[in-house]
């Protein structure tokens, strides 16, 4: 027979996520997930898809090999300055572009 295991309020779990990942949705000013949802499990809630962040313009997924301290400084850089990685590599990218147009073109 298997065991069962309570898994605990929303209040307890949101809290949990909060203490592990940061703000759950971004937004501490919003009300609680519990409070929101009154009904079951499976009925949905309005507002909280309003959460997610605007839509990033149409990227392009490449695969890049990287050093291994290079791979952690990004990762640390990214978290403290909370930005995605893609975003942190695109604006290098940009900025490496650009110097390599001004020497292109003094040449």
């Amino acid at each position: 027979m298997t065991e069962k295991r309570q898994i605990g309020s929303v209040e307890q779990m949101e809290e949990q996520a909060q203490q592990q990942w940061g703000t759950v949705g971004g937004n501490t000013t919003r009300k609680s997930l519990s409070a929101q949802h009154s009904g079951g499990l499976d009925t949905q809630v309005p507002g909280l898809l309003d959460t997610q962040a605007p839509r990033k313009p149409e990227r392009k997924r490449q695969t890049v090999y990287l050093y291994p301290d290079l791979y952690k400084w990004i990762r640390h850089y990214a978290t403290d300055t909370d930005q995605e990685i893609s975003d942190v590599v695109n604006e290098a990218l940009k900025q490496y572009k650009a110097a390599q147009e001004t020497v292109n073109t003094e040449q």
